[in-house]
């Protein structure tokens, strides 16, 4: 797929006025079409689709885009124009502007790149630094999205034992994305089983406080 010729960040620091909850949810077909959203430059700029496939894909792209600024929004437009001048070296402003288009493209739920807007806001926000953000993103791309979700809604991260309700299958695929840690030597008793005991990774507690909104 050929990529927007323009920088995301000039989104970033854009008028995000026009995105709205209401038309994230509409088909690709109408997603595409609206003309409100051309008023975004990297909407503005997107490239001619030429088939139903590569509009297809494109749509999901730009929707995975939109829902990645949707989360900026609220930000005052004054900051956002701020912290992007602030990557005053144009060629890092570049390289952050490619690594969030990569980053966006390849998610497989759009939904994550809800997840992944509300670490940039921290980022923004400086309560995460760049180089937690690009971890905490990876993340929430290798994590499965139903154990992103397990993860926003456990009320506590710190307590180990709050993992035991959790069905082993999750906690096995968790274990593999790095959301969970195994806590060497410790076990628990339940229904005559020992179980071990896992607990929330750090960037797991990081992303739980960053990630959702």
């Amino acid at each position: 797929m050929k990529e927007p010729s323009v920088n995301i960040l000039d989104s970033v620091s854009g008028n995000l006025a026009d995105l709205s909850a209401e038309a994230l949810e509409v088909g690709v077909d109408q997603f595409i079409d609206n003309e409100l959203l051309k008023e975004i430059p990297i909407f503005g700029g997107a490239v001619k689709i030429y088939n139903l496939s590569q509009r297809i894909s494109e749509g999901f792209f730009m929707k995975k885009i939109a829902r990645f600024l949707f989360q900026l929004k609220d930000i005052p437009k004054e900051k956002r124009e701020r912290f992007i001048h602030k990557l005053e070296d144009e060629k890092e402003n570049r390289k952050v502007g490619e690594k969030l288009l990569i980053m966006l493209n390849k998610l497989d739920e759009v939904d994550k790149a809800s997840i992944i807007g509300n670490l940039f806001k921290a980022f923004i926000e400086a309560k995460i630094d760049y180089n937690q953000f690009l971890r905490l993103s990876n993340l929430v791309d290798k994590s499965l999205l139903d154990d992103l979700f397990i993860l926003k809604r456990t009320p506590d991260v710190s307590n180990s034992i709050a993992l035991k309700g959790v069905k082993h299958n999750a906690q096995e695929s968790m274990l593999q994305s790095g959301l969970i840690i195994q806590v060497q030597g410790a076990y628990v008793s339940s229904d005559g089983r020992d179980l071990m005991v896992m607990r929330y990774s750090l960037n797991a507690r990081l992303l739980k406080e960053h990630g959702f909104s």
